[in-house]
């Protein structure tokens, strides 16, 4: 019986699975790096949210209770204003590692859907391998016959005569 022709490119498939295995894994490893810099950056928000909070509390106790002129209130105002401009770089922040999240989160689905098209092509490719082998095993054993019949067949005609 002979090889198989597309062993060959049955070891190619096994290579491009290998790779897309592979390549699966980096993907989910930059989602959890993604979704732990989201987190990061949702923290950072929080705690600057709680301090903003704090820290217009603290400003306000100061400025009751004691004279102010037009001058000090709008350095007050500035100063908040600071803060909620502040607060706008840390949501932006936070919409961007979202951003990439997402991006990551797709990236992964895209590495899930071409893993399994990779295992799909070499299943293909082996199932054909097993009908191709029990099709030479089939003419295998027809050559066999037929040489059994033609060695066969000067002996019979050896012993009708």
């Amino acid at each position: 019986m002979s090889a198989y022709p597309l062993a060959a490119l049955i070891s190619i498939r096994e290579l491009r699975e290998e790779g897309a295995k592979k390549a699966l894994l980096a993907a989910e490893e930059a989602l959890k790096q993604a979704l732990a810099q989201e987190e990061r950056a949702q923290k950072a928000l929080d705690k600057w949210r709680q301090y903003v909070i704090e820290e217009t509390e603290r400003r306000w106790s100061g400025l009751l209770g004691r004279p102010t002129d037009s001058q000090g209130l709008t350095g007050f105002r500035e100063g908040l204003s600071d803060l909620a401009l502040r607060e706008a770089d840390f949501v932006e922040k936070v919409l961007q590692a979202q951003k990439v999240t997402q991006e990551k989160r797709d990236q992964l689905v895209a590495a899930r859907e071409e893993l399994v098209a990779r295992r799909r092509a070499k299943e293909k490719l082996e199932s054909h391998r097993e009908l191709w082998l029990a099709e030479a095993a089939k003419e295998s054993e027809r050559q066999e016959g037929l040489e059994l019949e033609e060695y066969s067949r000067p002996l019979l005609a050896e012993e009708q005569n």
